[in-house]
């Protein structure tokens, strides 16, 4: 995932000081997008939600990147387009969870399976300071360990709440979880992405990624 990670942050990099109109977050869309079949750049920004210049911009560097080609009908996905969708796709799973004890009401679980838990509190806000930075304020971050789920510095009453709502197929040992408000996903994704890509060769602890 680090690789694949580092990519799809090239994409989305400012360049010359100024930030392209879409995330991360938007370059993952559309490769999910062009592997359904070639799209042009004014269907492709219709269906991401973004301006033609910003889908422009995106194509152009997904092309310098080896990800897309251009053909007759519209862009296209590569071979290694395909590689770098499907580590996402093997790195992230989304749940609908209802949290209305917490007062949060609707959520989403993302379940992060390419980066261990973190621990302890230290480890939750390294985790936290690239969600907010993407402008997602309010999450829940923990994991599964030895088969049970953790959330450092939630209180055990609360923790039992959100532990009823969380689906059996969530508990995978070892994964991260975060939970964000309903209409968020995309940003802490885009953070999560992020965070994978500027974690050194081999890992390493708290934020170390399974080989």
């Amino acid at each position: 995932m680090r690789d694949a990670a580092r990519v799809l942050v090239r994409v989305a990099s400012p360049v010359r000081g100024g930030s392209p109109g879409y995330s991360v977050f938007h370059v993952v869309r559309a490769l999910e997008i062009l592997s359904r079949g070639p799209v042009g750049r004014v269907q492709l920004a219709l269906e991401l939600g973004v301006g033609e210049a910003s889908s422009r911009t995106m194509l152009e560097r997904l092309e310098g990147e080896g990800l897309v080609g251009k053909g007759r009908w519209g862009a296209f996905v590569t071979d290694r387009g395909l590689e770098v969708l499907r580590a996402f796709r093997d790195s992230f799973r989304i749940y609908r969870v209802n949290v209305e004890g917490l007062g949060w009401g609707e959520a989403s679980l993302i379940v992060f399976k390419a980066m261990k838990p973190p621990r302890d509190l230290v480890e939750v806000y390294s985790i936290r300071d690239y969600i907010v930075a993407e402008g997602c304020r309010e999450s829940i971050i923990g994991g599964v360990v030895g088969g049970s789920t953790i959330y450092p510095g939630m209180p055990r009453e609360l923790k039992q709440l959100l532990d009823k709502s969380i689906p059996g197929e969530a508990l995978e040992e070892g994964v991260t979880h975060i939970i964000v408000k309903a209409g968020n996903e995309d940003r802490a994704i885009s953070a999560l992405i992020k965070l994978a890509g500027s974690l050194p060769e081999g890992g390493g602890a708290p934020l170390a990624l399974f080989p």
